[in-house]
């Protein structure tokens, strides 16, 4: 109970800071498709790393390093070596084979304080290959190290949210939301001008002296020119991808622009909508949160959402859309199949006044155009169904015969 309330008030204390994760952020990098920065200019270039599932299983959504020779350069921004730093993202290792020499690291990130031989890190963060422990470290001009050590080993296959922190006073190493280590500091951090920041590398040149390379996976990496606070680190651990839902109108005519509701959780920032089939349907502003959609014709729709955020992309949610034509549909419908229901309304027996035409398909639709049931008419006799699932309301009864599709409205009470 006690872990229940915990969560439940992270996720408050998260939702309350969430506005306030874009202050400072300097360079940010989801990770989907790129190595792009989607706040900075601060673009990655790619040698080598590849394209993989995130922590989510999202396809092409988090670059993966060989342990051998691949990397991601971020450049020499001065925005990205500030006296004040917070660098988050989420890591794991996939092996230990790692082509090193004279340094004992699979490193995550890393940028130089001099030029001298040696790793000299003004900053760095990796897992020490002896004990596999997440460490980080920082240097003042003469070559000082503050180091931190995790109490958590880094488990290959698992990933871990990390957030490295330093001001002129301590250094704060965090993993999956909790404080592992906190260090006086005392100094500040020099950073050597030339020289780039680096995903998936440590060292002074590849193929001599001191360098080594990442086995493991980076995703979703923020760098911020300021010290996070407890709260904000908890909304980065929590974050998720949305979850896509919608809803509309229950009755829809052709000709009729209806605006469709976005109902995501988890905080979305992007929306694509579609519709099928599209003959005769226009979506206006499809990218946008609450689009309007005008259906042309009568017929049956799905109309599908993806929400997405900085995390990624949720599942699509699809939902099917009934428009009719609004114009004595029911009479034209009795007319034309010869069909009636009675009672309507009705206790939820689906009554007909003659046979089904056979080897015709019968769906019942709610009001939100979600289907229900279907039934498949194998029997020339058959001219009763068993609605009594049904709840008290509106309903749509969509009949195909062959290529004729028609509708007929029932009321449950």
């Amino acid at each position: 109970m006690k872990k229940l309330l915990y969560l439940i008030s992270l996720l408050f204390i998260a939702g309350c800071y969430y506005g306030q994760l874009g202050s400072g952020l300097v360079s940010q990098y989801y990770f989907n498709g790129n190595a792009n920065d989607m706040v900075g200019n601060n673009h990655g270039i790619v040698r080598g790393a590849t394209l993989s599932m995130d922590r989510f299983g999202s396809p092409n959504s988090a670059y993966c390093f060989n342990g051998q020779n691949n990397l991601i350069n971020l450049g020499t921004s001065p925005s990205l070596r500030t006296g004040t730093m917070s660098i988050s993202f989420w890591a794991k290792m996939t092996g230990t084979i790692v082509n090193s020499s004279a340094y004992s690291n699979h490193p995550f990130i890393f940028t130089k304080a001099s030029n001298l031989s040696g790793a000299y890190e003004a900053y760095f963060v990796g897992v020490y290959k002896f004990t596999d422990k997440i460490d980080a470290a920082t240097s003042d001009a003469f070559g000082f190290q503050t180091v931190s050590f995790s109490n958590e080993v880094a488990s290959q296959d698992v990933w871990r949210h990390i957030v490295y922190s330093f001001t002129t006073d301590s250094t704060y190493l965090y993993v999956d939301n909790q404080l592992s280590n906190q260090l006086y500091k005392g100094y500040s951090s020099v950073y050597l001008p030339s020289d780039s920041v680096v995903l998936g590398f440590v060292g002074n040149i590849p193929n001599g002296g001191t360098f080594s390379w990442l086995n493991g996976c980076l995703d979703d990496f923020r760098i911020y020119n300021r010290k996070l606070t407890r709260e904000e680190i908890a909304q980065l651990y929590l974050e998720t991808k949305p979850i896509s839902n919608f809803s509309f109108p229950g009755s829809i005519c052709s000709g009729e622009t209806k605006t469709f509701t976005d109902n995501s959780m988890n905080s979305p920032t992007t929306w694509a909508w579609s519709v099928s089939p599209a003959t005769g349907v226009t979506i206006n502003s499809g990218n946008s949160q609450n689009p309007s959609i005008t259906f042309a014709n009568a017929g049956i729709y799905l109309v599908t959402l993806t929400a997405g955020n900085a995390v990624g992309s949720g599942a699509a949610i699809t939902k099917t859309v009934t428009v009719s034509a609004c114009t004595g549909l029911d009479q034209m419908t009795s007319e034309i199949l010869g069909l009636s229901i009675y009672p309507n309304p009705s206790d939820g027996k689906i009554s007909f006044n003659q046979s089904l035409p056979l080897n015709s398909t019968l769906h019942v639709y709610n009001q939100l155009g979600q289907k229900l049931k279907t039934w498949l008419i194998n029997s020339s006799q058959q001219s009763e169904l068993d609605g009594s699932f049904l709840p008290k309301g509106g309903y749509v009864l969509q009949i195909i015969s062959g290529e004729d599709i028609r509708i007929i409205k029932l009321i449950v009470h």
